[in-house]
């Protein structure tokens, strides 16, 4: 389509629907980007996902995996705070896992700590 512009070639109805509606939302999207509003939000969304994310690394520190573990998880936190700093969101999949992987250190923490009240 972009080399139907560029060359004069013809244009059919069809292509220039779709062309005034690529223009549409990227007018949208524009607008939302430069709203001062919108990006307090999303820098608020970034800090606070983060700061989750180092609390998630915390305990799978404390929780006292093995080495290769923890430096696979280690590797998917880094990369999942990578993409939210990068993009400022989350996907529905990296949340779910995020909250898996915090029960399950937090878990793990709790019953070292209860061993080691116990001894």
């Amino acid at each position: 389509m972009s080399s139907a512009l560029v060359h004069g070639r013809k244009i059919t109805p069809k292509m220039e629907f779709a062309i005034i509606n690529i223009v549409k939302r990227y007018s949208l999207y524009l607008k939302k980007e430069n709203d001062p509003d919108y990006q307090r939000k999303k820098l608020d969304f970034i800090e606070n996902s983060s700061a989750k994310i180092r609390l998630v690394k915390r305990l799978l520190l404390r929780a006292k995996y093995t080495n290769g573990y923890t430096g696979r998880s280690m590797y998917f936190l880094n990369s999942v705070e990578e993409y939210l700093k990068k993009d400022g969101k989350l996907s529905v999949k990296q949340r779910k896992a995020l909250n898996t992987m915090y029960k399950r250190f937090e878990k793990r923490v709790d019953n070292i700590l209860k061993i080691g009240l116990g001894k």
